[in-house]
């Protein structure tokens, strides 16, 4: 298969993977999302590790440049023009990765921290008496 092929079939295939909406909803017991799970779903599909996490609106901006690098990447290898086009479009995708990856662990670590209980609640409050002493 030419490169070109490769390119066109490996675009294909990301278009086709799972959508955020299908995404597996993986959780413990008390609804914690586990960090290395999100990382890796965000490694392979950009998206996923925040679908997962529960946020994919928050994982859009981080692929919009890996895809653009992608994009690029590809016209460069489609030309065969391995000069300064072809070395923006490795790093769009770089910092589009990689800018995925950090938020998806915010994300997750958001989550994660939202679920917390307090260990004393606030009785008071709850049964609208106040007291001072």
């Amino acid at each position: 298969m030419s490169r070109s092929t490769t390119f066109i079939l490996a675009t294909v295939l990301w278009v086709l993977a799972p959508t955020p909406g299908f995404a597996q909803e993986a959780e413990t017991a008390t609804g914690r999302k586990n960090l290395i799970i999100a990382v890796v779903a965000e490694t392979v599909f950009p998206v996923l590790g925040h679908s997962y996490a529960g946020d994919a609106r928050r994982g859009l901006m981080p692929a919009v440049p890996f895809a653009a690098g992608y994009v690029v990447t590809a016209h460069a290898m489609a030309t065969e023009t391995f000069t300064n086009l072809h070395a923006v479009g490795v790093v769009s995708m770089l910092v589009g990765k990689v800018w995925g990856v950090v938020s998806v662990v915010s994300t997750v670590r958001d989550r994660n921290a939202s679920l917390l209980v307090e260990p004393y609640p606030n009785r008071q409050v709850a049964l609208g008496i106040r007291m001072s002493f």
